[in-house]
C-alpha cells in the first residue's frame, strides 16, 4: 500500500497544472519539493508468451517544471521497443516518454519471473519490475505504482487528504466476475477541493486477456459531484451523475468528474453488460484559509517595484498559500488574482490564475508599467457568496535609478544656512552644525524610493560619508521618499582652500562673469570672496539622464543626454579637474557617451564669514557724497559691510542709523538675509559651446558652475528723501550700524550729502 501512495502522488505531479515553483518561505517541518522521476508498468504481470506491456516514465525538476532532456533505459533480459535491444534512450516530451516492453518466455525460459526495467534521468533512478507467468491472462488487480525517486509522496502531511495528484491503474477496486471481461477505472487525482470548480479525469477500461475491447458500452457514474465529456467552446458542458460511454481502439473510455461544491467522499464506478465492473474514491475537501506569503525579485524578497525601464524590480512573483480545513497544504486549488485597489498605476499588470503546488503555494507575476504608485492584490481561492480570500500588502512602483538631470544637493533651509560665521572666534573655524538635503528623482521626475546610498566628500569642515536616502513606506505619505539628511560640520579641515580672484568674462552665458574683487592684506596675501568657499559633492550609483523619445532604452541622435565626467571635489572653482583635488576611486573626463550605468553627482556650497572689518575698504556708503535728496527725487545709498574675504556677514544682523538733519526720513532698512552675496549658479549647458542646453534638440548637455557678480560686501540699501522740492539744500550727515549675532560688536560706516528741508 505504501508504493500505490507514492505513485498516485507523483503522477499527481505530472499529470496536472499545479506545477508551480516553491518560493516563500513555509514552516520547517514541511521539505521543499525534489526532483522526481518515475517509471511505471501497465500491466505489472503478464503471460510470458510474448505478449507486451507498457512501460511509462515521467520527471519533474524541483522546481516544478516538466523534465527535460533523454532517459536511459536498460533490462537484463527482454526488449525494449524492439527485438533484441536491452538498452534504449528516450526523450522526454512534456515531461513523459513511454515505450513497449516484453519477454518471450517460449524461446528464453529465463523471462519467467520478475524482470527489472530501470530507469536513469539526471542524478535519479527510478525501477519498475514486470512478472512473466504462465497464467493464462493478465493480473486485473495489479497496481501500476512502478518505482518513483525524490519527495517521499507518501510521508505524513503528504498523502492524506491533500490533492496528491491522482491515483494509478490500480487505483480502483475490480469487482469478481466470471465473465472474460475485466474493468478498470482511474483518476488524476485522489482529491478535489470544494467551491472552487476543481475537475480531474476519469479513465475505465474494459479489456478481455488482457487486450483492449472496442466499440463496447461503459457506464461511469458518480454519487457525489457529476461528470462531463469535452467541452463547448472552452466551457465545460453540464453535467450528470451518470454517462454512458463507447470504449475506443484501446478499450478506453474518458471523462470529467467535476465537484459541484458539496465536500465529502465520491465514489466513482465504471460497468459493463457483462458484468464486470471497478470503482474509486475520490476525496472532496475544503478550502478553509487563504493567506499573503510575500513578494520576491529576481528570487529575494522585495516591497516594490521599480517603474518599467528602470532596470530595478520590474518583475516581480506574489505569493498566496491555501490551506484546507484540516490545516494541511491545498494542492491543485486554482486561485484567481485581481487588483484590490481602484487607482492602479497605469501599465501595471499581473498574471490573472494561478494553481496551487504540493506545498499549497500559489503565485502570480507582477510587471511594472511607467507611472507611479501603489497597488494591491486579492487572490480568491472560494468564489462569492462564502468566498475565502485575501490581500497583499499594500506594493509601490517607485522611481528605482538616480538620474543626473536634477539630482539636488542643498544646505539652507528655516533653521539652516549657506552663510555661517566660521571665521567669528578667536581660534577658528567657530563650530557649526548645519543640514544639508539630498534629493534623488528618476528621469520622469519620480521620486527614487529604494533607499539609496549617497556619499559625501568636501572641501573644508566634515561630513559622514554617506547616508540612505528615505525609501518607500506604504504606511506613510511618503513626502520624503528619496530625500536624505546629512549634517556639515565647520569642524574638520581647516580653512578653505585660498584660491586666485576669477578674472572677468564677459562672454560667459548666460551670464557675463564680473571680474572677482580682491584685497591684498599681510604683506603679500591676495584675498577674494571665493576664499570663504567650501565645495561638497554628493555621489551616487545611477543613469546619465536620457531623454529617450522612443522609449528604446538606448540613446539615438537628436535624443539628448547629459554627459557627466567622475565626481571630484573642484576646490578652486575652475570646472577642471586638477591632480590635486580630489576624487572618489579614480578620476575620468566625461565619455561623450550616453552611461546606463555610471555614478553620478552634483555639488553644492558653504560659505565661510567672519565680522565685519572695521576699514574703509570693506565698511563703506556709496555714493559719497549722495547727490541732493528731496521730497521728489529721493537718493538711494549702497551700504557695505564687509568681512576679512569682501563677503557679507552672516544673516540676522541687527540694523542701526543716526543723521544730523531732522529732514531726513530713511527707509529700507531690513534685517539681513541668508546667501552668498555673489552670483553661483548650477546650470545645464550645451557641452560642445557652453550654451543653452535644449533638451530634445541639444544632443550633448552637462553641468557647469558659474559665478557671475559680486556683491563685495553689500547687505543693503537705504532711501534718503528730503521734507520739499523748492527750499535751498542743507547738509547732512548719515551713519549706518550693523552687528552680527554671534561677534556681537557693532561697525559704523558714514556718508554725507545735502537735503532739501
Amino acid at each position: 500500500m505504501r508504493a500505490h501512495v507514492r505513485v498516485g502522488l507523483t503522477l499527481a505531479l505530472f499529470g496536472t497544472a499545479a506545477l508551480g515553483s516553491w518560493a516563500c518561505p513555509t514552516p520547517s517541518e514541511e521539505e521543499p519539493p525534489e526532483p522526481i522521476l518515475t517509471i511505471t508498468a501497465s500491466p505489472k504481470m503478464l503471460p510470458g508468451d510474448g505478449r507486451s506491456t507498457d512501460i511509462s516514465v515521467a520527471a519533474a525538476e524541483a522546481d516544478g517544471a516538466l523534465g527535460v532532456g533523454n532517459v536511459t533505459l536498460t533490462t537484463t533480459r527482454g526488449n525494449l521497443g524492439e527485438e533484441g535491444v536491452t538498452e534504449t534512450i528516450l526523450e522526454l516530451s512534456n515531461g513523459r516518454t513511454s515505450i513497449k516492453y516484453w519477454c518471450n518466455a517460449t524461446s528464453d525460459t529465463s523471462c519467467f519471473g520478475a524482470q527489472r526495467i530501470t530507469a536513469k534521468w539526471k542524478n535519479l533512478t527510478a525501477v519498475v519490475t514486470v512478472t512473466f507467468s504462465q497464467l493464462a491472462g493478465p493480473d486485473a488487480s495489479a497496481s501500476d505504482d512502478g518505482g518513483t525517486t525524490g519527495m517521499d509522496a507518501g510521508s505524513s502531511g503528504a498523502d492524506a487528504g491533500t490533492a496528491d495528484g491522482g491515483t494509478t491503474d490500480d487505483g480502483g477496486s475490480t469487482d469478481a466476475n466470471t465473465s472474460a471481461f475485466a474493468l478498470s477505472i482511474t483518476t488524476g487525482r485522489s482529491s478535489l477541493y470544494s467551491q472552487v470548480g476543481a475537475s480531474t479525469e476519469v479513465t475505465a477500461r474494459l479489456t478481455s486477456r488482457d487486450a483492449g475491447v472496442a466499440a463496447q458500452i461503459v457506464t461511469v457514474s458518480v454519487d457525489l459531484g457529476e461528470l462531463f465529456v469535452g467541452t463547448d467552446g472552452g466551457t465545460p458542458p453540464v453535467g450528470a451523475p451518470s454517462l454512458d460511454l463507447e470504449t475506443d481502439q484501446t478499450g478506453r473510455v474518458r471523462a470529467q468528474f467535476r465537484e459541484t461544491g458539496a465536500p465529502g467522499q465520491a465514489t466513482i464506478s465504471a460497468s459493463h453488460a457483462s458484468g464486470a465492473s471497478a470503482s474509486t474514491k475520490v476525496d472532496i475537501l475544503k478550502v478553509a484559509t487563504i493567506t499573503y506569503q510575500g513578494m520576491t525579485c529576481g528570487g529575494s524578497p522585495c516591497t516594490m517595484l521599480g517603474i518599467n525601464g528602470s532596470g530595478w524590480n520590474e518583475k516581480s512573483d506574489i505569493f498566496f498559500r491555501v490551506l484546507d480545513n484540516a490545516g494541511k497544504p491545498a494542492a491543485g486549488v486554482p486561485v484567481t488574482f485581481t487588483f484590490s485597489n481602484p487607482d492602479v498605476p497605469e501599465g501595471t499588470t499581473i498574471a490573472p490564475t494561478g494553481v496551487t503546488d504540493v506545498q499549497g503555494n500559489v503565485k502570480t507575476s507582477a510587471s511594472s508599467g511607467p507611472i507611479i504608485g501603489v497597488f494591491t492584490v486579492k487572490a480568491t481561492a472560494v468564489p462569492p457568496p462564502t468566498p475565502v480570500e485575501a490581500v497583499s500588502t499594500p506594493i509601490g512602483v517607485r522611481g528605482a535609478k538616480p538620474s543626473n538631470y536634477n539630482m539636488t544637493f542643498t544646505c539652507y533651509g528655516p533653521n539652516d544656512r549657506v552663510n555661517v560665521p566660521a571665521y567669528s572666534s578667536p581660534t577658528p573655524p567657530l563650530s557649526i552644525q548645519n543640514k544639508c538635503t539630498v534629493k534623488l528623482l528618476d528621469r520622469y521626475n519620480n521620486p527614487v524610493g529604494t533607499g539609496a546610498q549617497v556619499y559625501f566628500k568636501t572641501e573644508a569642515g566634515g561630513i559622514p560619508n554617506s547616508i540612505t536616502t528615505q525609501a518607500f513606506n506604504p504606511t506613510t505619505d511618503n513626502k520624503d521618499e528619496g530625500v536624505g539628511v546629512v549634517v556639515f560640520s565647520t569642524n574638520g579641515t581647516w580653512p578653505p582652500r585660498n584660491v586666485e580672484p576669477l578674472p572677468a568674462n564677459p562672454n560667459q552665458w548666460p551670464i557675463p562673469l564680473e571680474a572677482e574683487p580682491n584685497l591684498t592684506i599681510s604683506g603679500n596675501q591676495v584675498v577674494n570672496p571665493r576664499d570663504g568657499l567650501v565645495t561638497i559633492i554628493a555621489y551616487t550609483s545611477g543613469e546619465e539622464y536620457l531623454n529617450d523619445a522612443n522609449q528604446n532604452g538606448t540613446a539615438d541622435p537628436g535624443e539628448t543626454f547629459i554627459d557627466q565626467e567622475k565626481p571630484f571635489v573642484d576646490a578652486d572653482d575652475n570646472g577642471t579637474f586638477d591632480s590635486w583635488e580630489v576624487s572618489p576611486g579614480t578620476w575620468a573626463p566625461a565619455n561623450g557617451s550616453w552611461d546606463r550605468d555610471t555614478t553620478i553627482w552634483t555639488e553644492t556650497h558653504i560659505l565661510y564669514t567672519g565680522d565685519v572689518v572695521d576699514d574703509p575698504r570693506y565698511s563703506h556708503l556709496l555714493p559719497n557724497p549722495f547727490p541732493t535728496a528731496s521730497l521728489s527725487e529721493p537718493q538711494t545709498v549702497d551700504v557695505y559691510f564687509a568681512d576679512r574675504n569682501l563677503n557679507r556677514p552672516e544673516s540676522g544682523c541687527t540694523w542701526n542709523w543716526s543723521y544730523n538733519s531732522i529732514y531726513v526720513d530713511l527707509f529700507s532698512i531690513t534685517l539681513l538675509q541668508d546667501g552668498y552675496g555673489f552670483g553661483l549658479d548650477h546650470i545645464r549647458v550645451d557641452s560642445a559651446d557652453e550654451r543653452e542646453c535644449v533638451i530634445g534638440t541639444t544632443q550633448v548637455c552637462k553641468w557647469k558652475t558659474i559665478f557671475s557678480t559680486w556683491g563685495r560686501g553689500k547687505v543693503n540699501q537705504v532711501r534718503i528723501i528730503g521734507d520739499s522740492d523748492n527750499t535751498p539744500p542743507i547738509a547732512a550727515s548719515i551713519s549706518i550700524g550693523i552687528r552680527s549675532p554671534t561677534a556681537g560688536i557693532w561697525h559704523w560706516a558714514s556718508t554725507t550729502g545735502n537735503v532739501r528741508p
